[in-house]
């Protein structure tokens, strides 16, 4: 499990649950094949930058949208974790783009260099949809999406055992990502989604 604020606080949720739900999906069309791809989100909040790519805003570690994330990998690949280490850091915060960002290998006792080759990943098409019913299809059809949610004292405060959260403040104020891996029904009837946070082991189960 994955938390955007090791080593340091960084508010890159956004480009969490889109490089989760890449991956998610990349692990589908390759049939779960090893080894895994795990996108890295570095390169998101070091290279997505308001200066270089105006249609899409984000500020690294002061916040983002999962959607322009999308649309920024349309035309620019990402990299998996084994070669863009996460820092908690972006271009707003001490970190900003360049070749080594977006990949690097190091030896001990050696300088850090660019590999000559590497993969890379991308977006061919993605979409917004709205409401529960389009949520579960596409889930159902393609694997995992990412929402927008508000974050309350009660979300904050959940903790492993606590059983479905259920948040009853009606807030609608939307400061958070996270991806939805799927969805269900209890056994006493009650619907829920299933879904990855971005904050380390100490929240949820």
């Amino acid at each position: 499990m994955f938390n955007q604020h090791i080593p340091q606080y960084c508010g890159s949720c956004w480009a969490h649950a889109a490089t989760s739900v890449l991956a998610d999906r990349i692990k589908i069309a390759r049939n779960a094949a090893w080894p895994d791809v795990n996108i890295s989100p570095q390169p998101l909040i070091s290279c997505m930058t308001n200066l270089t790519t105006p249609s899409y805003p984000a500020f690294g570690c002061f916040g983002g949208d999962q959607k322009d994330a999308f649309a920024y990998l349309m035309t620019n690949n990402a990299t998996d974790r084994t070669c863009s280490v996460y820092t908690a850091r972006g271009w707003t915060n001490g970190q900003t783009c360049s070749p080594m960002e977006v990949c690097r290998n190091c030896a001990p006792g050696e300088a850090c260099v660019v590999p000559k080759t590497y993969e890379v990943y991308g977006v061919a098409e993605w979409g917004a949809i709205v409401g529960a019913a389009n949520f579960t299809t596409e889930i159902a059809n393609h694997g995992p999406i990412t929402v927008s949610i508000a974050v309350t004292q009660g979300f904050e405060a959940y903790k492993a055992g606590d059983g479905i959260f259920c948040d009853d403040t009606n807030a609608t104020e939307v400061d958070h990502a996270v991806s939805i891996v799927g969805y269900g029904v209890n056994e006493t009837g009650a619907e829920y989604w299933l879904v990855r946070n971005s904050w380390g082991s100490h929240w949820g189960d």
